[in-house]
């Protein structure tokens, strides 16, 4: 699960599926490529106001 509590956003992606379209990518980088696929205009400055996208671990049973 992805949430962004500065846009609002919450998705969810199948784990297979989005392996099998972008191939072995670490969680970060990957967050970075969903956010961009999604439209967000705030993933190019690293400094401020940047993506909020973050992976939400408790809704996904990890914490």
């Amino acid at each position: 699960m992805l949430v962004c509590h500065q846009c609002g956003m919450r998705r969810r992606y199948d784990a297979d599926a989005m392996q099998a379209k972008v191939g072995d990518v670490c969680l970060p980088s990957l967050r970075l490529r969903i956010a961009a696929a999604e439209g967000c205009e705030k993933i190019g400055n690293p400094y401020y106001d940047r993506c909020g996208l973050a992976y939400d671990v408790q809704a996904m049973g990890l914490g």
